[in-house]
């Protein structure tokens, strides 16, 4: 730099130049640039005008809540306890409520339900069909709403199955205590109709309802007959219509000319010109104007001189093209005050409703939005009476026009109400298309949540016909623990102990307790007893439970042996010197199960017998105990009791008696399960082992039938001590288990005979297969750690198999597999690490990762897909002591936290419960599930950092304005604001004025930043409502840098002077090129300024209209440049 200037004035791109000068003064000039924004970093070099207030909106929150990169503007980055998937709209979400804990300490591993059978509902019918009904995913379907179903009766009646008088066609609904015989209306032989006795929730499906049929005696009938019985069928305007209601017109005569009042009046309607019965409506009969005769008169009673009113009903237009009236009571219009009212259909296909308020004048307004042929649509007219005015279609209001001025109503006496046409001066604009359930009120409604438009109609599907009695129509739940247990909800708050995996044999079924075995002293005599068992394979013994109770006396302390056999009783030796133990002295005088362990666990022989001896040292017992025996029927198939009369010395075998005992092995915990048919049972499975054992023996599979616990399967193979995992794969029904600590794949048949299908040994001999799913018709298996190493989390592998082959399909060495789920189409695989990838049958990819993006050390650990989303549950990695857990929900566009628990240590299991989410999780003992009728407290939104894509331009900030709809009391929401991750959060306002629908809330003066991030919490005190946002808009300026620019006049000449006097070595034409060259070069260049300050600089112009022509030289003497500050 200081060779520059003492040579030059300037320097440009390496390159010195001297300023040309006039009269003394040189030509340069240094001043701030105009305003302009300069993205040339980017690589645009254009510049643009900031001196106006742009916005930053969002409002489709539909978006998703977790965007995979924060920088993507306008989507969001974080979020916690809100639903943001609605269109428009973001709530708090429904919050988690506890359904009891299992047992405290424990971790839930596995939820499964069973659905125990359900009486039919009545046994002379022989027929049924279940119904499936799915409520619309852009809407919950209503209780009460009309359903539809269509089926061929004729075939049926042909076929013999059911009566021509359809007596014996039912819909009937389990409501989850009992069956209901619902009224329906049987319109033909296809149609039928019945009101929805329970609410579906948008997206879900109910399957409690079914169609009986076949029953020859049946002399009752479910058809409505009456008025009360039409309401009862099609109750959207209630099941007893309110006073407000003055006419109902259902059109369920079916044939005639008469069309029946169903409300309390007797304005019965009549039939004129050609009009036709339909039976396949929307919601039941309707009837078909033509369009040019056709009309019902209802006549002009003092009901339907209505001042305030609504009209209402369901209408499907033929065609689009003139004016059609719907319903009306207007006559003369122009002549006299006999016109009232009308609703009617232009010839544009928009809704127009209309009043007279005196000769000539009438007030109306018409929607704008227009009704398409062909489609049904509620339509809804309402006035208050003196100036207020609405149309509803599909029960949401709509935007319209107002013509004349409101006021009141002609009461028009003596003018008939007519559906179909308007009879002012002879009838005219008559209506062509199908009409039904019509409603007048005497007041302007304001809610019509019995409508639902054509998009959301519920979807009815009727399944197979069967004759057998299914399983009931809502499941029980089991949940199974790492203490081995398997717990059962009853439905409310409690979970009871309905088995123990550390079972390996058991006779225990209390109800066939019908001896007292005594043990003890009996009349001076020393009673013992004992009771033989044999284990189906090798396996290690812990403990024992035993059926007793103190029977008399205060009898002394039990001393426990396992013994073996000698002769078919007890030989006097344990089968191990560990295999002794004392009950301490007791006094319960009823039955119960009493537990002993012994002090080291021993193994015990396959088909081998032992001998459970139980007895009281000699002068010490004060009287006796007894042991519950089955004397009657024993049934136990592999052993017998024997008795002693003198303290166990000598023993008498008695063959016909068992008692009740449990034989308990060592810890294990619950790992998976399954509910299958395989072998023919439907059963529901589970698979147990030690996760840190390598005791060979302990990976055994339980079934629970509905009655009764069998001990299917225990391993022995090598060394397996865990089942990790169950599936049902291929077209000939197979089971398949997945077992460690050397990973193996088992198959079966049968459930009791398993055979190796693969021995997993790449990547390096991995232990575990943690999951098995089935995807697109192949058998994945999942998996990782080193064998015999549970604590090293590597060597993951995924398999898959295609009912022939397995095949290694990648490796995973950095981390383990622990979870699969299959949604929209993909596989998605949860890893040890936090790890989220989706395979699509033919590629691998990386989506999320809690680690990188959160520096969560997090285990995903199940997924589940519910209510079209993937939900996920995350558990804190071996001692890393992470607090950062929770239940993620995936929805397609991004990921968010939807759930987290105060004092949760994490979440191990997931299920859908009868329609519900339910959460397992570790550590605590506790099962939640999703509360639909209840909102979380507190949930919040973080938007993705906004840039306005300048990220080098500051930006001012004025004000964030937030909408919503009018908040509930006990709600409020509030927007903050950061600049960067490490800032804290700065409250910028709050919008809680009940009602209120919306806040603006201004930054201080000055507020600026290149980027910022606003978080919006939603709070409610009242946990049954919630803040509905649905717009945020962030008002801002661009406010660049003022940079600067300089304009200079650079000498170009042949031998010229520099500033020490020395001559420059360029010739004019190379100080010229070199200039040109770094003017071309569109690219920052380095200019070194007068005061040797230097400065990136964008070289933007370069004038040739100084340059003369020389005879020495070709084009010196100066050069005009502009330099602009980058």
């Amino acid at each position: 730099m200081g060779a520059y200037l003492s040579k030059y004035h300037v320097a440009i791109n390496g390159q010195g130049y001297v300023l040309a000068k006039k009269g003394g003064i040189q030509y340069y000039r240094k001043q701030r640039a105009p305003e302009f924004v300069n993205k040339f970093g980017g690589g645009d070099s254009s510049y643009r005008d900031a001196s106006f207030w742009q916005f930053w909106v969002q409002t489709n929150w539909r978006n998703g809540s977790q965007q995979l990169k924060y920088d993507d503007p306008g989507k969001f980055w974080k979020s916690s306890d809100v639903n943001v998937n609605s269109l428009e709209e973001m709530t708090l979400s429904r919050k988690l409520t506890s359904m009891g804990q299992t047992a405290s300490g424990v971790k839930n591993k596995v939820i499964e339900t069973w659905r125990a059978s359900q009486n039919w509902w009545n046994a002379s019918y022989g027929y049924r069909k279940q119904l499936t009904i799915t409520a619309a995913t852009g809407s919950a379907t209503p209780s009460g709403y009309v359903i539809r179903v269509t089926e061929d009766t004729a075939a049926l009646q042909t076929a013999g199955k059911v009566l021509a008088s359809r007596n014996d066609w039912r819909i009937v609904y389990w409501n989850g205590s009992a069956w209901v015989d619902v009224m329906r209306h049987y319109v033909n032989t296809t149609n039928t109709y019945f009101p929805l006795q329970a609410a579906i929730a948008a997206g879900q499906s109910d399957t409690n309802y079914y169609l009986y049929y076949g029953y020859s005696g049946e002399t009752t009938s479910q058809q409505p007959s009456t008025e009360a019985n039409f309401n009862t069928v099609y109750p959207m305007f209630g099941t007893t219509p309110d006073s407000s209601t003055k006419a109902i017109y259902y059109f369920r005569e079916g044939s005639g000319t008469a069309v029946n009042d169903d409300s309390a009046g007797t304005n019965n309607g009549t039939i004129a010109g050609t009009a036709t019965w339909a039976a396949a409506g929307q919601q039941g009969g309707v009837e078909t104007f033509n369009g040019s005769s056709s009309r019902v008169a209802c006549g002009a009673g003092a009901d339907v001189q209505l001042g305030s009113m609504t009209l209402e009903g369901w209408f499907k237009i033929s065609a689009i093209g003139a004016g059609q009236f719907l319903i009306s009571r207007w006559e003369d219009f122009a002549t006299n005050d006999k016109a009232a009212y009308y609703l009617q259909i232009t010839g544009g296909g928009n809704v127009k409703f209309g009043i007279q308020r005196g000769v000539n004048i009438d007030a109306n307004i018409t929607t704008s939005a227009a009704l398409i042929a062909g489609t049904w649509y509620h339509l809804a007219a309402t006035y208050d009476g003196s100036s207020t005015a609405y149309i509803y279609i599909d029960g949401v209001q709509q935007a319209t026009t107002s013509s004349g001025t409101w006021g009141s109503v002609n009461t028009a006496a003596g003018v008939v109400l007519e559906i179909g046409r308007n009879q002012d001066d002879g009838g005219q604009s008559y209506f062509s298309g199908d009409a039904q359930h019509i409603r007048l009120s005497n007041l302007a409604r304001t809610a019509f949540s019995y409508t639902l438009s054509a998009a959301n109609q519920p979807a009815v599907v009727i399944g197979s016909e069967i004759t057998t009695q299914p399983p009931a129509s809502t499941a029980d739940m089991y949940v199974g623990a790492s203490d081995g247990k398997i717990y059962k909800h009853d439905g409310a708050t409690t979970f009871t102990e309905q088995f123990d995996c550390r079972r390996l044999v058991w006779f225990d079924t209390t109800a066939n307790n019908d001896t007292d075995m005594l043990v003890g002293d009996q009349a001076a005599t020393e009673r013992a007893q004992a009771q033989s068992f044999q284990l189906a394979a090798g396996q290690t013994l812990k403990g024992l439970e035993l059926y007793l109770k103190k029977n008399a006396g205060t009898p002394g302390d039990i001393t426990v042996r396992i013994e073996t056999n000698t002769a078919g009783v007890p030989s006097g030796t344990l089968a191990d010197a560990s295999a002794t133990g004392t009950i301490t002295a007791f006094t319960t005088a009823t039955y119960s199960w009493v537990s002993i362990n012994f002090s080291t666990s021993f193994a015990l022989s396959a088909s081998t017998v032992y001998w459970i001896v139980l007895k009281i040292a000699a002068g010490a017992n004060d009287n006796n105990y007894a042991w519950g025996t089955d004397g009657s029927t024993p049934s136990y198939s592999n052993g017998n009791m024997a008795a002693s009369a003198d303290g166990g010395g000598t023993w008498t075998a008695d063959t016909a008696k068992d008692a009740l005992f449990r034989v308990k092995g060592d810890s294990t915990e619950v790992n998976c399960s399954l509910v299958s048919a395989v072998g023919g049972t439907q059963k529901m499975l589970f698979g147990v082992g030690s996760p840190s054992s390598q005791v060979n023996g302990e990976a055994r599979i339980y079934s629970f039938d509905g009655t009764t616990w069998t001990l299917e399967k225990t391993f022995v193979t090598a060394t397996e001590s865990q089942v990790m995992s169950l599936a049902e794969y291929g077209t000939t029904a197979t089971l398949y288990a997945g077992v460690g600590p050397q990973a193996r794949v088992y198959s079966s048949t049968n459930v009791t005979t398993w055979t190796l299908s693969k021995d997993i040994n790449v990547p390096q001999n991995p232990g575990y297969v943690f999951r098995l799913k089935e995807y697109n018709g192949v058998l994945y298996a999942a998996g990782g750690n080193p064998e015999f190493i549970s604590t090293k989390h590597y060597n993951g592998f995924i398999y898959t198999f295609d009912g022939t082959t397995w095949s290694n399909l990648y490796p995973f060495t950095f981390t383990t597999l622990r979870s699969c789920e299959f949604y929209d189409a993909y596989l998605f695989l949860g890893t040890y690490h936090g790890h989220l990838f989706v395979y699509d049958t033919s590629s691998l990819n990386p989506i999320f990762n809690f680690k990188d993006l959160y520096n969560y050390a997090v285990i995903i650990a199940d997924m589940k897909y519910f209510d079209d989303k993937l939900y996920i549950a995350l558990y804190p990695q071996d001692n890393s002591n992470e607090t950062n857990v929770g239940i993620w929900v995936y929805d397609r566009h991004g990921l968010s936290l939807a759930y987290t628990i105060s004092g949760a240590a994490g979440y191990l299991a997931l299920q859908n419960v009868n329609n519900d989410l339910v959460v397992a999780t570790g550590d605590s003992g506790y099962v939640y599930k999703v509360d639909t009728a209840n909102y979380a407290t507190q949930g919040n939104v973080q938007m993705s950092y906004f840039d306005a894509n300048l990220p080098s331009i500051t930006k001012l900030f004025a004000d964030v304005e937030v909408k919503h709809d009018p908040l509930p009391t006990g709600t409020n929401v509030k927007v903050y604001y950061k600049f960067k991750e490490s800032d804290s959060w700065t409250l910028l306002g709050t919008s809680d004025t009940v009602a209120g629908e919306s806040k603006v809330m201004s930054f201080a003066s000055g507020t600026n930043s290149k980027k910022i991030t606003l978080k919006i919490e939603l709070n409610t005190t009242d946990t049954t409502k919630s803040p509905k946002v649905t717009e945020v808009i962030c008002r801002y300026a661009l406010f660049p840098t003022r940079k600067w620019q300089w304009n200079m006049r650079l000498m170009a000449k042949k031998s010229l002077q520099l500033l020490d006097k020395t001559e420059e070595t360029l010739t004019a034409t190379q100080i010229r090129s070199n200039l040109e060259t770094a003017q071309s070069a569109t690219q920052l260049i380095t200019f070194i300024d007068v005061d040797a300050t230097s400065y990136s600089v964008l070289f933007q112009d370069i004038t040739q209209d100084p340059w003369v022509l020389n005879q020495d030289d070709v084009l010196e003497d100066q050069v005009s440049v502009t330099l602009i500050q980058a």
